[in-house]
């Protein structure tokens, strides 16, 4: 999309959003949070509620990213992000967002492992490219439609099974633009993730959710078009596409977050001395 629309844009467009009006990634974190059917007739105290809500259910982690960023702003120190400029979806409220909703992709250290462009979308490569990698797999779309709607998947140890299940109970189905929506495992059925390029005996494609006789979210072979529905019994009930059933994909994305490396255990120089005091103590000892 243009500049000022959600979900990034092009290398060719960056000269122009340079020049022209850069939305704010507060007003798109805000709007996101608020249902259009607050927004409509709500005051100002109903819609913060609305909002503190939604952040509370949907977003548990964003509250943590408060802190150090006013530090940032306060102590003029550039801000420290994971490297998703390269992202054609997410911009800098949508990633914000996107990191908000667990604490994994919060901490965690993200890599790009997939894209459609330039060569156009590839089931047999997107297996591939996730073969290589381990962690939680963010499934990225942005819709071909006037309101670009983001959604996806965020799957832990998402692979290619050849028409078995993958995934587990920290998977959740998401939808992000232009309302964020978060659907978590139900604990009633255990369809977490579907991915097969090979098995011809089986659906070919990739799915979330229901069974094998109809997905929740459902991509084709093709990886052109998502098919989605409200119900199954994996996710929590609820709308991934505000007003259809099935979009074409615009852009498509498939980001690998890998948990942060351990820190250092920093030894104290009061210990270190206790530590050399007992070793000397227990040399003494030995000579006499």
């Amino acid at each position: 999309p243009g500049p000022g629309l959600p979900g990034g844009v092009t290398a060719s467009a960056v000269s122009l959003l340079l020049a022209g009006p850069v939305i704010d990634p507060l007003e798109t974190v805000i709007s996101a949070l608020c249902r259009d059917d607050v927004r409509s007739h709500a005051g100002a105290k109903q819609r913060a509620i609305e909002v503190l809500n939604r952040l509370e259910s949907a977003a548990p982690c964003l509250p943590m990213a408060v802190g150090p960023r006013l530090a940032q702003a306060l102590l003029k120190q550039p801000s420290i992000e994971p490297p998703l400029a390269a992202s054609r979806i997410l911009d800098r409220g949508l990633a914000f967002l996107l990191r908000g909703t667990s604490r994994a992709l919060y901490e965690g250290s993200w890599e790009l492992a997939y894209t459609d462009w330039p060569d156009g979308g590839s089931l047999s490569r997107l297996s591939k490219n996730l073969a290589n990698h381990r962690g939680v797999a963010v499934v990225l779309v942005r819709a071909c439609s006037a309101e670009s709607e983001v959604l996806g998947a965020v799957i832990d140890g998402l692979q290619d099974t050849a028409g078995g299940v993958t995934g587990n109970t920290g998977s959740y189905l998401i939808a992000l633009w232009p309302t964020l929506e978060t659907f978590r495992c139900t604990g009633k059925g255990k369809q977490f993730a579907y991915l097969n390029s090979t098995n011809k005996k089986q659906p070919r494609g990739m799915g979330f959710g229901g069974d094998h006789t109809g997905f929740r979210m459902w991509f084709s072979p093709e990886l052109t078009q998502v098919q989605v529905s409200q119900t199954d019994l994996t996710y929590v009930t609820g709308p991934l596409l505000p007003h259809t059933s099935s979009c074409t994909i615009s852009r498509m994305e498939v980001w690998v977050v890998s948990p942060p490396s351990p820190q250092p255990r920093m030894v104290s120089k009061q210990s270190s001395n206790s530590s050399v005091h007992s070793g000397n103590q227990r040399s003494g000892q030995k000579k006499k």
